[in-house]
Formats: C-alpha cells, structure tokens, sequence
C-alpha cells in the first residue's frame, strides 16, 4: 500500500450554501466547518435542522433529514453512509437510502431518508446522529 502525504485528504466535509440566514442555524462540531477532515476513520453524519426546529417521523411516516454537506473524496475512496444500529433495534428507524455512495466527484448534499416503522413517533433535532459514514478503499 502506498504512504499518503501529510497533505492529502479522505474525506472532507463541505457545507452547503444555503439560502436561508447563517444566523438561523447553529454549528455542533462537525457542523460548520470547511477544514473538517477524516483520515481512515468513520464518523457521525449528523442533522441539519434551523435552531430550535425538529423533525418529528410519525409511526408509518418518512422525512428526508438534511445534514447540511456534501464530501469531498480523495480519488481511491468512497464513502459508504450506513444506518444507526440503535435507532434500527431500539426505535424501528430505518435508513431507506441505505448504502448512499459518495465519490470524489459528489457535489450534492448527502440528505437522508428515514422512515418510522415502531409504534412512537421519533423526534429529530438539529446534530442528532442520524448515521454513519464509513470510509473505504477502493
């Protein structure tokens, strides 16, 4: 396998430029930042929401969650975007759009789309965890 130079990158994070005021929103780390880096190690893809919002996903519902990025990917990687176990098992939360690739040609925000199969509804608010991205050769 081939040594990386320290300058290269994975996985970088982008946020989205949105139409809407800065000051409506709040940064929870990764949130916010345009030199978000990840090197050989998975992360949480977090929620986008406006402050003090949530996404409340009835029980046979579907909401799409925004999580305010797209990723830059070095060349020789993808990164794979897979559901939350806990919110499988404990809630019947479902990640409908499982498996969504992102390449090093993406310049679309990763949005998600989740749907309720349990008995409660099941809230969402702005930096839940809302799944995993995992990083991978290729």
């Amino acid at each position: 396998m081939e040594q990386e130079s320290k300058n290269t990158f994975i996985v970088k994070l982008v946020p989205i430029d949105f139409d809407e005021s800065p000051s409506n929103y709040c940064s929870i780390a990764p949130i916010g930042s345009l030199d978000v880096m990840y090197k050989n190690e998975d992360f949480d893809v977090r929620a986008y929401l406006p402050l003090n919002k949530k996404i409340v996903i009835k029980p046979s519902e579907r909401a799409t969650i925004r999580t305010g990025y797209f990723f830059q990917v070095s060349p020789g990687y993808k990164v794979y975007i897979k559901p939350i176990t806990e919110m499988n098992t404990e809630h019947k939360i479902i990640l409908l759009n499982n498996d969504v690739i992102t390449g090093e040609k993406s310049t679309n925000e990763v949005t998600l789309v989740l749907i309720n199969f349990g008995d409660d509804p099941f809230t969402i608010r702005l930096g839940d965890v809302v799944a995993r991205a995992v990083i991978r050769r290729i």
